[in-house]
């Protein structure tokens, strides 16, 4: 069992947040901990007051269990930063390892595991946790389909992310079926350039880009719609 330690700022500020509520308000929520009573949610809660109250969860007795429910009690009850994310799902990766999971099977078994998506844990999971050693690549379709969607998921984020230059305004009018989109001139000569090297025209090329963003962009919400629902809505 890993214990907690107040190591950095934002663990600090927490800690004192919690102290300060806990004054206005008394103790609301329990330290969760499972039948060995090792805390499964609440370390903050604890670190604040040692003699918080706690709640034993009820067939929660193994380690693999443990990071199970603190895994998903977390990411269902606040925002947990990417680095806490990353901690959590090594830990869990490292029990498996040690169950004798191969390490590239490691990404499939915990989003099983879970109930998270495949995309969503090689979004959080440490690069150490996604290597696979050895040389040479997964053999079987369902290996590459892995690889394909590890991929897939650093380009989905690319999409989403901040440009890193622009080099397109969007303009539109109530009084019009369409909207104006301006592109910056010199990036417009580059793709215009290109396209005549390839003998398209630069109308076809900016179509397609529009048209197959819009067919990720759909691809994204209905996966967002379709992954497994770990958290109540109430």
């Amino acid at each position: 069992m890993s214990t907690f330690l107040a190591k950095s700022s934002n663990d600090r500020t927490i800690i004192s947040g919690i102290k300060k509520s806990a004054s206005a308000v008394g103790r609301l929520y329990p330290v969760l901990v499972d039948e060995r009573g090792h805390v499964i949610d609440g370390a903050h809660r604890l670190k604040a007051d040692p003699d918080w109250f706690k709640v034993t969860v009820p067939g929660v007795e193994t380690e693999e269990q443990r990071l199970l429910a603190r895994l998903v009690s977390n990411v269902c009850r606040r925002n947990v930063p990417a680095e806490e994310k990353t901690q959590m799902l090594d830990e869990l990766g490292q029990v498996y390892i040690e169950q004798g999971i191969r390490h590239c099977e490691l990404i499939k078994t915990i989003a099983v595991k879970t109930g998270m998506s495949y995309r969503w844990i090689m979004k959080y999971a440490s690069t150490d946790l996604k290597q696979r050693p050895g040389r040479g690549g997964p053999k079987k379709q369902e290996k590459r389909w892995e690889n394909q969607v590890a991929r897939r998921a650093t380009d989905d984020d690319q999409l989403l992310a901040q440009p890193s230059e622009r080099v397109a305004n969007l303009t539109s009018y109530s009084n019009t079926k369409f909207a104006t989109i301006l592109l910056d001139k010199r990036f417009y000569l580059k793709l215009a350039n290109e396209a005549t090297e390839l003998g398209v025209d630069v109308d076809t090329i900016i179509n397609n880009a529009l048209l197959q963003t819009m067919h990720r962009l759909r691809r994204l919400v209905e996966q967002q719609r379709l992954s497994t629902v770990i958290c109540p809505t109430d």
